[in-house]
């Protein structure tokens, strides 16, 4: 930390106390609790820290433990909340209604990239009754198809649901409307997506 040690041993025998720019580096580069060390007490939770207003600004969103694949073999872990993500109420009503039923999942897989990278995060609306004018404007589902969970974009050709990738190296999938109830469920539409730079994945 470009302490000297003698300074250090100073400190720690109680012949001199800490500085303030000492402290500071503890907290950012130890990430030491600093009320904890002048005080013995944790620090309390960020939430109890944040006045009303901002927390009252706040949405959770539910994240789940499922892997919509965006390649092959995708599985379906878990369909409980393993967690939550918080944000502003304004900036989701960007995308939404403030009545949505709005979850966060991974993707898994290549077959939507670039637009969706393997262990991206995705936000999707999450409704019931898709229907043929909402698939014609286009976008991006999570759906089950033939017992997998995927994401993929859906559109319709006269009779038929045409599901596909925006990586070319994956084959588009053809659905017939005949076909759609035993093969296809949509959950979904995804509206936003997000992950970390190549250099942390």
């Amino acid at each position: 930390m470009g302490v000297h040690e003698n300074t250090i041993a100073n400190y720690e025998r109680g012949d001199r106390k800490a500085d303030p720019e000492f402290l500071e580096l503890l907290r950012t580069h130890a990430r030491v609790d600093l009320n904890w060390l002048l005080t013995g007490e944790k620090s309390p939770p960020v939430s109890a820290a944040l006045p009303a207003e901002v927390l009252e600004s706040l949405w959770r969103i539910p994240r789940f433990d499922i892997q919509a694949s965006a390649g092959a073999g995708a599985l379906v872990a878990s369909e409980s909340p393993n967690g939550w993500m918080a944000v502003d109420r304004d900036w989701l009503s960007r995308y939404v209604s403030r009545s949505a039923n709005v979850g966060v999942i991974e993707a898994a897989g290549d077959s939507m990239a670039p637009t969706i990278r393997n262990r991206d995060l995705l936000l999707v609306e999450v409704r019931d009754g898709f229907t043929v004018h909402d698939l014609l404007r286009g976008g991006i589902y999570v759906l089950t198809l033939d017992g997998g969970l995927v994401v993929k974009r859906l559109g319709i050709d006269k009779d038929v649901l045409v599901v596909t990738s925006d990586n070319p190296a994956h084959a588009e999938v053809r659905v017939s409307f005949a076909e759609l109830e035993d093969r296809v469920k949509i959950h979904g539409i995804v509206f936003w997506s997000g992950g970390a730079l190549e250099t942390h994945r």
